[in-house]
Parts: C-alpha cells; structure tokens; sequence
C-alpha cells in the first residue's frame, strides 16, 4: 500500500471573478473584483529587461500597439481572451493578455507571450522578473485587509501575515509557486502559475505592489514563449488551493487526479533512518566517534525488526564515496557485500546522493556545470544518461530508493540550468524518466514551491520532504530562522492540493539518547518525541525510526503502524485549518493568527519561534454498500483528527474539519488521544464525550502552557468518531447506535490501511473487515447502543482475512 488519496472535484463558481483589463500609450488600466467587489488594481508598467535594458510604458520604452478580443475553449472550459500588443525599438515584442472563464469554475488566466527572442534579459537578480506582468496593487482595493500565505525558502518555508504589514526583506526574496490571500470572510483568492512553474517567481516590486513573470536569471527567451498565472478564488483557504491544484494538474497532466506514483516502501512501510538528526549519523565528529555502521547497523535492525516490522534502511550521505557510487571503505571496511548480507539482502535501501564532486567518476562519460554553491552536476542533455547510468550502479549495491537534497539552494543559480528556459525542467524530466525506467522511487528535498508543482507529473517522485532536518530544530547557529521541525501543515497543504505526500524527517522515540553527538547547534535532547510520532504517521509520508540500539520506544513506536510494518495512514496528509488563515487585527504571530499559549515559560520570538498551529485530517473508511443504501448514508464514513499545538482556548467551526466533504450531520464521540495523558484506555470516559450537530467544535487548545513539565512543546490530539445508525430490521426504539473508536493504541485509530467494509447486521453487531499478519492481535473498541464501551482482541486468521468476519455485539 502507498497511501489512499481522497481527491474530490472541488471547482465551484461560489465566489465570482472578474477581471477588468485595458490598455493605453501609459500602460494597464485594470482591476480584480472578488464578489462584485474590487480587491486590487493592475500593476500599471510592465517593465521587461532585454537587450540588456529594461523598457516601460513610463520611459517610452513599450509602446502601446492595439488590442482584440477573441473567444474559444480548452481544458478549464469556455472563454473569453482580451489581449494587448506592445512594441518597442519600432517592432512588437510583448503580448499581454486575460483569459476570462464561464461556467463550472471562478478562474482567470493572465498571460504573457514572447513576440520575439528576447536576449540580455539575466542583468537582474534572480529574485526579480525579467518581466514585470501580471502585477497587482494589493493595497488599492478590499484586499488590503486580506492575510497573505507564501511558500518560501528552501522545503518550502511558509509565511502567513498581513497584507498591510507587508515584510520587505521577506518578499524581495526570490519566490516561485502560488500566493494565497485570506479575506475576514473566509474568501480566498489564490495566485499562481499554470505552466512553467520553474521559471515564474514573483516578488514585491513597490510599496504594497507584488509581480509574477519569468525569472531574471534567465539569460534568453525564445519567440512565442508564453508564462501563465492563474487566479482562482473559493470559499476557504483549503477549498482555494485545492482548486487551484486541481486546475494546475488539470493544465499539466490532462485531468485532476494526482499523478500515480511507482511504489515506495519507505512510504507504506515503517523504516529505519540514518538522516541527520538520527543516532547513526556518521558526521565529521561521528566518523570518530560511533563504531563502524557495518557493525552497529545489522545489530541496530534485528534490535527493530524483534519488536516491529521494520523492512527498510535509509542511508545518509556519508554512507558513499564521494568520486564514486561506491559505499566508503573507511566505514564498510571494504566489504560492502557483507554489510548487505548482514542486514538482510532482501532490506530495501533508500541511498542519499545529493550532489556530485568535480571528478566524479561519471564525469569522464557525461559533461558537468556548476552551482555557484561548490557542486557539479551533468548538464541537462545529459542528465537522462547519467542518472541511468547512477541507477544502474546504485541497484547493484542494493538502492531500491533515491534521496536528492539542496534542490533549490544548489540549483537554482546554476548556470546552464537556471539560465535556460527549458534545461531545469530537462534536467528534473530526466531524473524521474530514469527513476520510472529502473523502477527508483525518489525523495525530494528542499524544493521550492515551484520544483514541488512541477514534481507531481512525475511518477517517480514519491515524497518530498515538508519539514527542516530534525537535528536541526529551530538551530541557533545559522543566520535564517527556521520554523520548527513540527511545522508540516502549511507546506502540506500545498503539497496535498497537487497529490504530493509530504515527508517529515526523521523521529526518536526516546527523548534522551546517550552519547549521540551534537549537529546543528540542537541540544539533542528531543523532548518532543509523542508529537514527532503523531506527525510522521498523520504526514502520509515515512515514519523513519532513528534511535540508537537499545535506546527505542517501542510502546511509542508501534503506535505507527500494523505489526507487519505497514504504516496507518489517514486519508489524505495533515494540513493547516482555515482559521489559520483568516485576518486578525489583534494577532500577528510568526505563521498564522491563532491564539498562542501562555509565553511565560520560554521566549516565542526568540530563534526557535513557538507558532501556534491547528492541522486537521481525516481517515475515510469504506461501509458496506448494502448497509449504506439501507441507513442512507454514503458509501464511506469521514473520522476527523485534529492536532493543536502551541495554542490557546479557541473554538473552530465545524466546517474547518470538512475542506473537502459535506458536513456530517449525526452524534459523534469526541475523544482526546495521548497516550502519556492517560486516554488510550477506552473505559477513561474523561478523555471523550457525545457531541451534536453544533456549529462549532469543543476547545482544541494544546493548554495554559507552551511546554509541558517534560519540556516538551504543549500539544494535544483530537478524534471525531461517527455513530452508526441501525438498520431498519433492528429495533429503532433507541436512538443511539454503534461507534467504532477503532485501536486506541495507534496514532490513526481507524485506519483504511485496518479497516473496511464497516455495517451494522441484522442481529444489531457491529461488523468490520481486518487487514493484518496472520499472527496479530487486534484490539479494538467501539461504543455500544446502550453506551457501553467494549473493546475486543481479534487474534490471527480468523478475522483477518480480509472479509467483514470480524463483529463486536452488544452485551
């Protein structure tokens, strides 16, 4: 199993869209209405930098040509296009036109088109376009009380602040992907690129103005290059970006289904990891200090694989050679073969190999440039030949998987990449065409949002990962500040709009592990180990295990996962709530604008920024078609999971729990889960009670405090388990039915990687199917009609064989 992705079409005209769009000899004249309502005005000059100049309307340098009006259709449906030619140095050299879309979806598509090559256009940073269009003064109109959400920096890095209190260092930074603006009202409008997603960056360009275009690092663009941007408005930030990736996929790939995906065991199964932050982390110091991994490696997997069912081993970058494909001879004592027999040869190993030295054995076949950062890399026309190559190499010693790292800060200035239009995307279609071809699922990371989008037309891309390296929490020796190893649900809600699983990075299970050596400027000592569990599982990508030999929870750990390994998953990947989202006048924290808990006990502006967080996801578990048709309910049931972290009391409304379905009317359970708070026990009734059809949900804050007495960050979870109604052959005098709390021992209690085919039968039983290992032992707990908590052990076969022989009746 991979991971089950609910994706629901959610195009919608519920906020119209329209464009006003003209032109004169002084430049655009125009605006952007959301909801009859004006909320920007058009950029007015569209400056464009070539022939190593730049030219603008208010210099005389692009003059004003003519303007048509034509209609026509593609994929996103009927439109009407208004376009305006500009000429200069007596010939037309720029088209800047709008699409204008009726129908099935509130969309407008702004376009730039190349009229003729345009040469010396690289004079500007790379953070600049080379051609200021679409522009928008987001000052000038009702969006200035709007939030703003970016996807900056390296994983991508997300910011969510006011639009009135706009950040000048943040925004002049180079940025790619969308922007998202969040209205009071919950209206949001989303901006991004349809096509070309490696080359459009915007960035601010004056007091309140912002502008996409292509990249300035570009040194040429040909003739009838077009770059599009999309706007796309919604009702609810989730609702917004999820339609905006849909129409994305829609543009890329021809529908909006996410692309599917070879399969990764790093991502269905539990593994074991040597990333930096993990105890077996050979760095510089641990190269002197930790014995030989061809020693503690095979003694550290039998350690796992007693206990849980451990099937993968990911190794770091110090695991190679670095001229060469080759394992180092200094940690392997020279024998690789044995190593590989000593865990197993059957282990699936996911090998890092982020970037190449300047002999690097491959290239004497291959040719090479260079970042500005040190790296070389092959060339995009040899790039499909050279990971082909690096594969094949890499499948003899046994690399079932590919991690590639420093995407976005090693890549992105490099000339020969960066500086062409088409050899990035040449370059990353070759890395997955040779992934797809030897059959290399690959993890991606530090991309930027744009790498991320264009990363899901590519089958070999499994993961990526969401999250700053776990040694690296919050480090205090580097001049950035980076958020919080914990926060995934920004960039997962990106990732999960375009059907990419984000991947957090690596976890322990115990908070202090003897001996392990300092990286990063962390303390090492990870007090935070229960919520870094909780997240890996509810991420959708790999629960990476990284304790030293004797140094696991197991307890903890196998609250990941099935006894065989296989991780049980939610349906679709942890993601920020909309109230994240939505303006405050009186809040203004570093991400978002909920509440923060009480400061008192550490410093929240500090280096390692204590944002409060709300990330909601569900499990979708399938009923059985006969019974729904009878009670009348869909073919599958929603279980809602919340997790508040650093936040204040706060009450959200129901509809946060529900981006992508109707509202489930009905009685639920509301339960709290954390198991070192006491509420795995079913019987503990202090840790839930029944809930109606209410507008809001019940307090999620993570508590009066910011930590805990263990120093770890305050955090809670929280379920919302269904009631099952009785079918019309059972006595209907009550009005309470069955529900199903599932296993209480795991971090998705109700999982579909567990559970399927849920109804109720004639006898008034509660009745499910059960995927396992046959020598397992399921304990599961539900809710009588009478209100009695039951929990029953299902052992082995018997109900594990996939049918609904599984039952639970009332007393």
């Amino acid at each position: 199993p991979m991971f089950l992705w609910a994706i629901v079409l959610s195009l919608s005209t519920d906020v119209p869209l329209v464009v006003d769009f003209n032109a004169n000899n002084s430049g655009l004249h125009g605006s952007l209405a959301v909801k009859g309502e004006i909320w920007w005005t058009l950029q007015t000059q569209t400056p464009l930098r070539f022939d190593g100049q730049v030219h603008s309307q208010n210099n005389v340098g692009l003059l004003y040509v003519s303007t048509n009006t034509t209609q026509g259709a593609d994929v996103f449906g009927s439109w009407t296009r208004k376009a305006h030619t500009w000429a200069a140095r007596g010939q037309p050299v720029l088209e800047t036109a709008y699409r204008q879309y009726s129908g099935s979806v509130s969309l407008v598509v702004l376009e730039a088109i190349a009229l003729i090559e345009w040469t010396g256009t690289n004079e500007t940073t790379g953070a600049s376009p080379l051609l200021q269009f679409p522009g928008f003064d987001l000052t000038g109109g009702a969006g200035r009380n709007a939030s703003y959400t970016l996807w900056s920096g390296l994983w991508p890095i997300p910011s969510v602040a006011p639009v009135n209190r706009l950040d000048t260092e943040l925004w002049k930074r180079r940025h790619d992907g969308p922007v998202m603006f969040t209205a009071y009202d919950r209206t949001a409008v989303v901006v991004g690129p349809v096509n070309d997603t490696l080359n459009i960056v915007y960035t601010q360009t004056g007091t309140g103005t912002i502008a996409f275009g292509p990249s300035g690092t570009l040194t040429s663009v040909p003739a009838g290059r077009k770059f599009e941007v999309m706007v796309v408005a919604r009702s609810g930030p989730t609702a917004a970006l999820r339609s905006y990736g849909q129409l994305f996929l829609l543009a890329t790939t021809g529908s909006t289904v996410p692309v599917p995906k070879v399969p990764d065991e790093f991502v269905s199964y539990a593994s074991a990891f040597t990333d930096n932050g993990a105890y077996y982390y050979w760095n510089a110091d641990g190269v002197k200090s930790l014995p030989p991994p061809d020693i503690v490696l095979p003694k550290w997997l039998m350690s796992l694989r007693q206990e849980m069912g451990i099937r993968g081993l990911q190794l770091d970058g110090w695991w190679m050679n670095q001229t060469t494909l080759a394992p180092n001879n200094d940690l392997f004592n020279g024998s690789w073969d044995a190593f590989r027999t000593s865990i197993r040869r059957t282990t699936p190993l996911l090998l890092y190999k982020a970037f190449f030295s300047e002999d690097y054995d491959l290239f004497a076949q291959y040719e090479k440039v260079q970042s500005p950062k040190g790296p070389f890399y092959p060339t995009a026309k040899d790039a499909y030949k050279f990971f082909k190559t690096l594969f094949s190499q890499g499948k003899q010693l046994g690399m079932t998987a590919y991690e590639t790292d420093f995407m976005s800060d090693h890549w992105l200035p490099t000339p020969g990449l960066a500086t062409d239009v088409d050899s990035l995307s040449t370059y990353l279609q070759s890395l997955g065409r040779a992934g797809i071809e030897l059959g290399i699922p690959m993890q991606w990371c530090m991309p930027t949002a744009g790498i991320a989008l264009f990363a899901a037309r590519l089958s070999a891309v499994t993961q990526l990962r969401v999250s700053v390296d776990y040694a690296c929490e919050g480090p205090v020796d580097l001049n950035v500040t980076w958020p919080a190893n914990f926060a995934i649900g920004i960039g997962s809600l990106l990732f999960n709009a375009v059907g990419l699983v984000p991947s957090k990075d690596v976890v322990q299970t115990t908070a202090h592990q003897p001996g392990m050596i300092p990286v990063c400027g962390s303390r090492h000592d990870q007090p935070n180990v229960e919520l870094d569990m909780v997240l890996a599982v509810l991420s959708g990508g790999p629960v990476g295990i990284g304790d030293g030999v004797g140094n696991t929870n197991f307890t903890l750990a196998t609250h990941c996962c099935r006894k065989d390994g296989v991780i049980l998953k939610p349906a679709t990947p942890l993601a920020a709530m909309d109230s994240l989202f939505v303006p405050d006048a009186t809040v203004n924290n570093h991400v978002g604008f909920l509440p923060k808990a009480n400061d008192s006990d550490g410093d929240c502006e500090a280096d390692r920024p204590c944002s409060p967080a709300a990330h909601q996801t569900y499990s979708v578990v399938s009923v059985l078609p006969s019974y729904a048709e009878e009670v009348g309910i869909a073919n599958e049931i929603v279980y809602p999971i919340v997790v508040s972290i650093n936040l204040g009391p706060v009450r959200f409304p129901v509809s946060d729990l529900y981006p992508h379905h109707a509202v489930q009317n009905g009685i639920h359970y509301w339960r709290e889960m954390r198991w070192s708070r006491n509420c795995s026990s079913a019987l503990d009734r202090r840790c839930g009670f029944w809930v109606g059809n209410s507008t809001n949900l019940p307090d999620v804050s993570s508590g009066t405090r910011r930590l805990s007495l263990d120093g770890s960050i305050s955090w809670r979870m929280f379920t919302l388990s269904p009631m099952l109604k009785l079918p019309n052959d059972v006595d209907r005098n009550t009005l309470m039915g069955w529900t199903l709390l599932g296993e209480l021992s795991k971090v998705v209690a109700v999982s579909a990687f567990r559970f399927s085919n849920l109804h109720i039968d004639a006898y008034g039983c509660l009745r499910f199917a059960l995927q396992g290992s046959p020598d397992e032992t399921v304990q599961v707990t539900a809710i009588a009609p009478d209100g009695t908590f039951m929990l029953r052990n299902f052992v082995g076969t018997h109900c594990l064989s996939g049918a609904s022989s599984c039952q639970i009746c009332a007393p």
